[in-house]
């Protein structure tokens, strides 16, 4: 096995769970990934690297070490943050939907630009 951060697994998993009961929601791949990133840059990471270490991990998540009330809040605060994350992300690709986007009049235009990869780049605040 490689150096894996545990949680990742968890939060692709609850990302899958929470985006069920949201129909509304268009669940790319893309998508996923950008709420899964948005959660996981909120917890801690879990690196293990054997599958012993994930065994472990798994054991004491479901039924092991530790307080059961404790780990329910620890659910309850992951399901949280990813329907968070959910409404950030779906909130940010509206906000930044191509047709709401300034038109650029030209490559070398003041009002806007967009790099080659189709990132949309602010203007910068000051020119000399």
């Amino acid at each position: 096995m490689r150096l894996k951060n545990y949680n990742e697994d968890l939060v692709l998993e609850t990302v899958k769970i929470v985006l069920k009961d949201r129909p509304e929601i268009r669940a790319t791949r893309s998508f996923m990934l950008d709420v899964a990133a948005y959660a996981l840059n909120r917890i801690p990471p879990k690196y293990i690297t054997s599958e012993r270490g994930f065994t472990r991990e798994f054991v004491q998540g479901s039924n092991g070490n530790g307080d059961d009330g404790e780990k329910l809040i620890n659910v309850i605060e992951l399901i949280t943050l990813v329907n968070r994350a959910v409404e950030v992300v779906a909130r940010r690709r509206t906000e930044a939907l191509p047709a709401r986007m300034p038109r650029c009049s030209s490559p070398t235009s003041t009002t806007c630009r967009t790099s080659s990869a189709g990132w949309w780049t602010p203007p910068a605040a000051h020119r000399s």
